[in-house]
């Protein structure tokens, strides 16, 4: 009988460390995929504020050069234009979420954006007026990211001429 106990001691130890080992795997594993959608969540941010840095400065400099900025556009931007039709950097500002799917997986993420007038020496410090540098900020998520309480966000400020 003794024997018998110290066996079934010995198969319940034996399943807990497999348990344990198995817990161990799957989360290095998750957390690998996680690493992995952040990675690409924030290439998804770079490419999407490259799009928007292709765009005019603003609509009054589409046709013309300005050189009061006084004459860009006023606060505030309008917002909810789509991703394919904004033709100038304010048009991204609050636009409809975009979905950004990957040509490579299929894998999908949400895009949002706002722009804000910042002053031209710090780019940091929010104008509540025209100036020539605009902060962009790009906020990207996906099921997983969200799982995780987590978005990428990155920011970069567009300055004219």
């Amino acid at each position: 009988m003794p024997q018998t106990l110290s066996a079934l001691f010995a198969l319940g130890a034996a399943i807990l460390l497999a348990l344990n080992m198995q817990q161990s795997s799957v989360k290095t594993k998750m957390d690998l995929v996680n690493e992995e959608v952040t990675s690409f969540a924030s290439s998804v941010a770079l490419d999407v504020l490259g799009h928007i840095g292709a765009q005019s400065f603003d609509a009054a400099t589409e046709s013309a050069t300005v050189t009061d900025a006084s004459n860009l556009s006023s606060l505030p931007f309008s917002t909810g234009k789509g991703y394919a039709s904004a033709d100038d950097i304010d048009d991204f500002h609050q636009m409809q979420t975009y979905t950004y799917v990957s040509d490579y997986d299929g894998m999908t993420f949400e895009v949002d954006a706002t722009v804000e007038y910042v002053s031209e020496t710090d780019g940091t410090t929010v104008l509540s007026a025209q100036s020539f540098a605009k902060l962009v900020t790009v906020t990207v998520t996906n099921d997983v990211l969200r799982d995780r309480e987590a978005a990428v966000v990155l920011s970069q400020v567009f300055t004219y001429p």
